[in-house]
């Protein structure tokens, strides 16, 4: 048997802080997976991801069987549309830092190149994600201004 077989065993490790981060033990379905470029690149240098030793293939594996979340769908999306808009936020509301900006842009990129993805299923969810994420600001763009042309304002999200 394996262990997704054993789905009573699998819900309670999901909810169990067990996995060494660097913010302490958190669930697996609080943990982000390393592997996903996404993830990585958003919350790079936070503690949502397993400790370095825990970040081999057959630890990633098992993590994701018990909940670690290793795909940007809807919910991991507003996590990391959440996370750049906080980011832009302690830059102190003035211009975003380049480091900022490149979140943003590859969150706008995977926007743009998965939205039938995240678009797709259960209506009233796909209404409840957009509800939710038209008040995030995370996406990068120019700040209007009276003096220069369209697109050349300061970057803002």
């Amino acid at each position: 048997p394996t262990l997704q077989q054993h789905r009573g065993l699998c819900t309670a490790l999901c909810a169990t802080p067990f996995v060494p981060t660097g913010s302490g033990l958190l669930s697996p379905k609080q943990v982000l997976d390393p592997r996903n470029c996404v993830l990585a690149f958003v919350f790079g240098g936070e503690g949502r991801f397993p400790e370095h030793q825990y970040c081999g293939e057959d630890w990633l594996s098992l993590l994701a069987v018990v909940g670690m979340k290793t795909d940007v769908d809807r919910d991991a999306f507003l996590l990391c549309a959440r996370k750049v808009e906080e980011l832009g936020v302690r830059d102190g509301g003035g211009e975003p830092s380049p480091d900022v900006l490149s979140r943003a842009r590859l969150l706008a990129t995977h926007l743009t190149q998965n939205l039938a993805q995240l678009l797709s299923g259960d209506e009233p969810d796909v209404r409840s994600f957009c509800a939710e994420l038209r008040t995030v600001r995370f996406v990068p763009s120019c700040a209007p201004s009276g003096a220069s042309g369209p697109h050349s304002g300061a970057p803002t999200l």
